[in-house]
Parts: structure tokens; sequence; C-alpha cells
């Protein structure tokens, strides 16, 4: 058994560009928690509902989603669904509250609700028996994504290894700092991870070099997650890079890259 943390951290991946592996980083870092022992949670807060794509597969039909938890009542109580109605077991140590295509309706939905960005911390008030949750989120700084700000302990953003993926962390830094000052303080900034690296190229270094110009250096991950074929292909069969391939580099990375998320957890 690992040792315990000394409280839950809830994990939100977060970043308004697409294709900087969020969803990625979620599905591997969840299992990879489960796998060391830690009980965990994957909320997915996207509705491309690409997170429960990866566990329950394009055939399943949700009936009951994230969607659920936020916004429609329940017709015995009149209040929202509790979210551990819609958790599903997909792997030892891990669960998944899984997303639907209701999920676009909330952006409006809730606009007018006067708890609207609220809906998610609220739901997991009392839910019990998780280390960790992960949160995965949308390319956006909506109401979707604010819930996950204002529910998480932490924040982690991907950064693919290329210029364009630098043109969002504004974005994505002021939203942070408006929830961390106005709604969440306790909301931390565990780090930014580099993401799709081919080291064979110079892009990476100089990723890194500008990322240390925006923040200090001890933020940014020293694990760099590569680019390689197995990553890729690993949610095509609906696995997990340590179920499809254990022994790939890919691996070795996403465990490098755990190590570090619980080393400082444990430290902040």
């Amino acid at each position: 058994m690992p040792k315990k943390l000394d409280r839950r951290r809830v994990i939100c991946f977060s970043h308004i560009k697409g294709g900087v592996a969020k969803t990625t980083c979620c599905v591997n870092v969840g299992a990879g928690l489960a796998r060391k022992g830690y009980r965990t949670l994957l909320i997915d807060m996207d509705p491309q509902s690409s997170l429960t794509d990866v566990f329950l597969g394009p055939d399943y039909r949700v009936e009951k989603s994230i969607y659920h938890v936020l916004y429609e009542k329940d017709n015995g109580t009149g209040r929202e669904l509790p979210i551990s109605q819609v958790i599903r077991p997909v792997a030892d140590n891990l669960d998944l509250a899984p997303a639907s295509l209701d999920l676009i309706r909330l952006e409006h939905l809730l606009l007018t609700e006067v708890d609207g960005r609220d809906r998610l911390r609220r739901a997991l008030r009392d839910l019990e028996g998780y280390d960790f949750v992960v949160i995965d989120t949308s390319p956006s700084v909506g109401l979707l994504t604010s819930n996950a700000m204002i529910a998480a302990t932490d924040l982690i953003i991907p950064v693919q290894a290329s210029y364009f993926a630098l043109k969002g962390i504004e974005n994505i830094m002021g939203t942070f700092s408006t929830i961390k000052e106005r709604v969440n303080e306790d909301l931390n900034l565990l780090g930014v991870c580099i993401t799709m690296v081919d080291l064979r190229k110079r892009h990476p270094q100089d990723v890194i070099s500008d990322l240390e110009e925006i923040f200090p250096k001890e933020l940014v991950f020293k694990t760099l997650i590569r680019e390689v074929a197995k990553v890729e292909a690993s949610p095509g069969y609906h696995k997990d890079i340590f179920s499809f391939a254990p022994n790939s580099a890919g691996a070795r990375d996403f465990d490098n890259f755990i190590k570090e998320i619980i080393e400082r957890c444990r430290n902040s």
C-alpha cells in the first residue's frame, strides 16, 4: 500500500488549446496512480467525451453522466444527482464519472444560475474514499473549465512542445489567477508538463527555455512526455499506456511524471 497523502488531491488538467495531450495525461496519470494503490476518480468535463470513450468504449450508452450531477434535477429529490450515482468502476482502484454530449448545453444553462460555477465543488464535497480526483477539461475557459478549477486543489497545464502551444498560456493563467483570487484561494499551480516531445528536434529545448521565462523553473516538470507511437495508439485500443505497452518509453515517461506529481503533492 502506498503512503497516504495528508488530504485528497483534486487535479485539474487544463489548457485552452486542443491537441496538447490533456486527455492522454488524464488517462495515464489516473491509471498510473491507481496501479500504485491510490484510489482514483477520473471526471470527464469535456463534451467530446474522449476520456469516457477510452475506458467505456464508443458503443457504451451513458445514461447518467456528469451533466446530470451539474444540472439535471433528480425526480425524487428535486436536486442534482449525487456524483456517486454516475461513477463507474473501470479498473482496480480506478473509477470514472463519464461525460456526454449534453455537457455542451451547460455553458448556456448554467450561465444564469447563481452557483453555476460551483456545482462540481459542491458535488465532490461529500464524496469520500478517493486519494486522487483527476479532471479532464475542454479546450476553453468557459463554465465547465471554471467548475473544474473551482473544485480543484491543483492545476497542471500540459504544453505541447511547439511554439503555438505557448500562445494559450496567458489565457489559462489569467483564469487561474482570477479563480484563485476570487473563489478558490487554495488552488495551487502544481506545474507545467511538456508533452508530445520529439527529442530529435530542437523545439523541446526552445519551449523549455520559453516556459522558464514565464514560470519559476521549479514549476516545470522535469519529466518530458515523449511523442511515441505506443502512447498515441493506446486510446484506440481503449487502454492506458501501462496496460497497452508496460515496457515502452511512454510508460516510463508517465511513471516518472506520476512520481513527480506525488512528490509535489506531498510537499505542498
